[in-house]
């Protein structure tokens, strides 16, 4: 049987995470429950587990841990990622639509973050390319600055949409430079 999970678990959770190790954050999340926490460590801890489901490939549970952090604390300093992660865990599950709409509440809620702001934006930019609007797209994506692999991947993400529109030229010019 489990126990209520702790301060100290959580944070062993949190250690994990930045190490990228979300087999253990789940296993120092598997609880009966968080009634020992304050109310921000419970926020951390249902975006934590819904993060850690998502990684580990469980998108409906990371999508309900999600859910549950924005339902029932809807003013947590943590909704805008947790809106986020739900749209990343929408777009895997091949829901655009329901993506694109956790991206905009995302956004309203991350207005002051300019990181999570090009992410979002790369993210509304993937969706929209994957629904043919290269266009629309286009403009996502040249209008956002990320840096490193991500980059590499935002650039393919113009490349594509400048296909879509017709600028093949463009698009061979990035596809080669990326080479």
């Amino acid at each position: 049987p489990s126990s209520p999970i702790t301060s100290t678990s959580l944070a062993l959770a949190l250690d994990a995470a930045e190490q990228g190790d979300w087999t253990a954050v789940q296993g120092f999340l598997r609880t009966s429950g968080s009634e020992a926490l304050s109310e921000t460590e419970v926020c951390i801890h249902f975006a934590l587990q819904g993060e850690a489901w998502l990684r580990l490939g469980n998108l409906v549970q990371g999508r309900n841990a999600l859910r549950d952090l924005v339902e029932k604390y809807p003013q947590s300093p943590l909704e805008g990622r947790a809106r986020y992660l739900s749209a990343y865990a929408h777009a895997a599950s091949g829901d655009p639509y329901t993506a694109i709409v956790q991206v905009l509440q995302a956004r309203e809620a991350l207005h002051d973050d300019p990181t999570m702001g090009a992410l979002l934006s790369f993210l509304e930019g993937e969706l929209q390319l994957t629904m043919g609007r290269d266009k629309l797209a286009l403009g996502l994506f040249k209008d956002i600055s990320l840096t490193g692999a991500v980059d590499d991947l935002r650039q393919l993400a113009v490349a594509s949409a400048l296909a879509g529109v017709g600028h093949y030229a463009e698009a061979v010019e990035i596809y080669r430079d990326l080479e």
